[in-house]
């Protein structure tokens, strides 16, 4: 019962640096939904439990995912295209800090073993490397605009910013997805580094593709001048 417990203060603490760099990402005010944060927490850990006992463990990013989604459309009410956006870069970039500290870590550890000790001090250090970074990105006033935190907006779909932005997160999703099966079959430092990368080259497009969002956001209030 113990390492449950442990487990699922651990995987809170995750979900939060999740969520700290996804609002510090987009200016989203985390105030307005302690009570939406607190219930998605325990509910993600809750099913990755189960999945992890269950041995679906490789199923459980993906998972994890698609429900994250949801619950950003349907309990924080954010456009669902919106939803896809800040879910994604929020999930890898916290995978870009644990990938990396956890190839950092393998270089003094035979291995990295689920719900051993060791993951679960990745798991701590990822999550206050992800408060830290979410907080540095809030002091310096960066981030995205874009997505209207106050009342969910109507997107077109066939715009084509948002056609790119579709497609970027399915690619993101996709390639993500692809390379974290590999790691969990093969487990090995190689596979981590090419996932790493490949994670890091997904984000790096979908920040592309929103820093347009931005611009064109404030291009569009930018007054005619003869």
């Amino acid at each position: 019962m113990l390492k449950y417990i442990i487990f699922i203060v651990v995987s809170c603490m995750e979900y939060l640096g999740i969520f700290a760099l996804m609002f510090s990402a987009f200016k989203i005010n985390y105030k307005w939904y302690k009570a939406e944060m607190l219930f998605v927490c325990v509910s993600l850990s809750g099913v990755s439990l189960v999945m992890r006992e269950s041995g679906l463990t490789m199923y459980t990013a993906i998972t994890q995912m698609l429900l994250w989604v949801l619950f950003s459309w349907l309990l924080f009410r954010f456009n669902l295209l919106h939803a896809a956006v800040i879910t994604v870069v929020g999930y890898l970039s916290y995978a870009v800090i644990q990938f990396f500290i956890g190839g950092v870590m393998l270089l003094f550890v035979p291995s990295l073993e689920h719900m051993s000790v060791m993951m679960h001090v990745l798991a701590l250090l990822s999550a206050m490397s992800a408060l830290g970074v979410a907080y540095y990105v809030r002091l310096r006033n960066w981030g995205f605009t874009f997505v209207p935190a106050e009342q969910p907006s109507r997107v077109k779909y066939r715009d084509k910013e948002n056609l790119y932005l579709i497609v970027g997160n399915f690619l993101a999703f996709f390639c993500f997805f692809v390379t974290y099966f590999l790691w969990i079959s093969y487990d090995s430092t190689r596979v981590l580094l090419i996932t790493l990368l490949t994670v890091f080259v997904n984000l790096t497009v979908l920040i592309y593709l929103s820093t347009r969002m931005e611009i064109r956001k404030y291009s569009k209030k930018r007054p005619y001048v003869k």
